[in-house]
């Protein structure tokens, strides 16, 4: 029986992600085979949040995101939507 939990093949973009509730979504669902985007205005903080999904075997990369720029919202999400099909959203923010 297939893991009702299983995310092996889908993309998750996680706002908020440099720390906090943010990070431990994005880790929770790497953990459970998504590779995971992980969007924060804080870059540095997203590539350490990167780091620890990496350590724990998972895939993830970064993106800077301005969430009081809406084209800039619009244009990272178009970004991580741009040859990944489906994607997920989870705003921790």
């Amino acid at each position: 029986m297939k893991d009702m939990f299983s995310l092996d093949g889908r993309v998750v973009a996680v706002i908020g992600s440099g720390s906090g509730i943010g990070q431990a979504v994005a880790e929770a669902v790497a953990g459970q085979g998504a590779h995971t985007v992980c969007l924060d205005v804080n870059r540095e903080a997203a590539e350490a949040t990167v780091a620890r999904i990496a350590a724990a075997g998972g895939q993830a990369s970064s993106l800077r995101i301005d969430l009081t720029d809406e084209g800039d919202v619009r244009s990272r999400l178009a970004e991580v939507a741009a040859g990944a099909d489906p994607v997920a959203l989870a705003d921790a923010v």
